[in-house]
């Protein structure tokens, strides 16, 4: 009777073919479009809290927006901004969930 062997092959993932110096720039320019948004954010925010007179019915509805992308930009885009520098996402598999489903909810 022939003996069969198997050998095991250990395969290794790559995380992504994509270069360094490609997370890099991507990190960049997510840490340049997270500045801007939550400056933009911030700016609306003070400009409708400091004058209640602008506290109309539609400015009501661009404040609630300037504070729902606020906490996409604190939520999203500064852990989005950290994940591109380092190339995979470090905080878990539990945490992704939850920036998932905060950048969603918001």
């Amino acid at each position: 009777m022939e003996s069969i062997t198997t050998t095991d092959t250990v395969m290794t993932v790559q995380p992504t073919i994509f270069p360094r110096v490609g997370y890099s720039i991507l990190s960049y320019l997510m840490f340049v479009n997270t500045l801007l948004s939550v400056f933009n954010n911030l700016l609306v925010i003070a400009v409708m809290l400091k004058n209640v007179h602008f506290l109309n019915a539609m400015n009501v509805i661009i404040l609630s927006l300037a504070v729902s992308d606020l906490m996409i930009a604190t939520c999203g885009s500064a852990i989005v901004t950290i994940t591109n520098y380092q190339g995979s996402f470090f905080l878990g598999d539990g945490f992704c969930v939850f920036q998932g489903f905060a950048v969603n909810y918001f």
